[in-house]
């Protein structure tokens, strides 16, 4: 079984728009988000931030950028990490255990197609 789509050492594409996978099942309550990835049958229970950042991709998909300029208004990020490490490394988590995946965005298709 393959994890995730990310290469070790690579950076989330900006211009990646993140989706729920397919066989994610999913529940919030008093602010605790558990998920169900069919693919694996593994169940998770996340951090404050990964919850959120989850939360949010399962309401609409959204690009990193969307997900970083959403975050400054709504989260508040403490430690070490900057803000885009916490949303690259979490998306790179999610999308290890098989709960997100990326589409590339219809600006980037057309791209492609176009040459």
């Amino acid at each position: 079984m393959q994890r995730g789509v990310l290469t070790p050492g690579s950076t989330v594409k900006p211009e990646l728009r993140w989706h729920l996978a397919e066989t994610v099942l999913w529940r919030e309550w008093d602010g605790d988000v558990v998920a169900f990835a069919g693919t694996s049958g593994a169940t998770h229970h996340f951090t404050e931030f990964a919850a959120w950042l989850f939360v949010r991709i399962a309401a609409a998909p959204s690009t990193a950028d969307e997900l970083r300029a959403a975050a400054i208004d709504e989260v508040d990020i403490t430690g070490d990490g900057t803000l885009d490490q916490s949303i690259d490394v979490t998306l790179r988590l999610l999308s290890d255990l098989l709960l997100v995946t990326p589409h590339a965005t219809a600006a980037d298709m057309a791209a492609a197609v176009a040459h």
